[in-house]
């Protein structure tokens, strides 16, 4: 009896291993890329873009099909840069040439989208972005 289970086991197993997908193959090239920056440590300063980029260890990732985020904060007020507290959230949507960035601070109300290299920043001031991304994605939750 166990060698009969033991060999359906070994029938059985690489066809389960071969139709489970991997985590990485869960987006696709047309996803945008969500990143939030976790704060798993202490910084001893404001920390600014270069960074976010430079702790990767401290990322959570999201994969989102249909976010139209560029396009909702470019609809948003234009502001400068003071409103704009911490890079948080970053946006990473693709295009024909490779990615568009979208950057948001914690509130998500403060925005920026970089374009050839320059910034320009956005403000939500009824903060009603925030609001729908906070109740439709619980990766923009301040908890979680």
């Amino acid at each position: 009896m166990k060698k009969q289970i033991i060999t359906v086991l070994i029938a059985i197993l690489p066809i389960i291993l071969l139709s489970t997908k991997p985590s990485e193959n869960y987006s696709n090239q047309d996803d945008t890329k969500v990143i939030k920056f976790m704060y798993s440590r202490d910084y001893a300063a404001d920390y600014g873009e270069k960074m976010f980029w430079a702790y990767e260890d401290d990322h959570a990732y999201m994969y989102q099909h249909a976010i139209d985020i560029k396009i909702r904060v470019n609809s948003l007020s234009k502001s400068n840069s003071k409103l704009f507290k911490n890079y948080n959230y970053c946006f990473l949507v693709p295009n024909s040439k490779g990615n568009d960035t979208v950057y948001a601070d914690f509130s998500l109300k403060a925005w920026i989208i970089k374009e050839d290299g320059k910034s320009k920043y956005y403000y939500d001031k009824e903060g009603n972005l925030a609001k729908d991304l906070r109740s439709n994605y619980p990766f923009f939750k301040e908890c979680w």
